[in-house]
């Protein structure tokens, strides 16, 4: 009896450990993401140009979960990936009107 209410409590937190540690780093990227264009608005147009390119390999591509064994787990992480990617299009969208309401208060 004992092992049959351990064990879903076992793999339950599981679980949930895995989804905290991707909502973390979700939260992180669109951290970084929001960030960037602040950021990158004191380079010169190259020195941006290659930001960008090193973000692109960062954050493109990436895997969720970190291991990926099967057709099931991989299209899981393609979903969560399409998420991220979402979410990332918003924040970056809000950080370029950021941006361009700073640029209209200067002028």
């Amino acid at each position: 009896m004992l092992f049959s209410l351990t064990t879903p409590a076992w793999y339950l937190t599981k679980e949930s450990s895995k989804h905290r540690q991707v909502a973390y780093k979700a939260k992180m990227l669109g951290t970084e993401l929001a960030a960037f264009p602040l950021y990158a608005r004191e380079f010169k147009d190259e020195e941006r140009l290659e930001l960008r390119k090193s973000l692109a390999d960062r954050f493109f591509g990436q895997e969720l979960y970190g291991t990926s064994n099967s057709k099931a787990d991989n299209s899981a992480s393609s979903t969560e990936q399409i998420k991220l990617l979402a979410e990332m299009n918003k924040v970056t969208v809000e950080a370029i009107k950021v941006q361009q309401t700073l640029l209209g208060k200067k002028e």
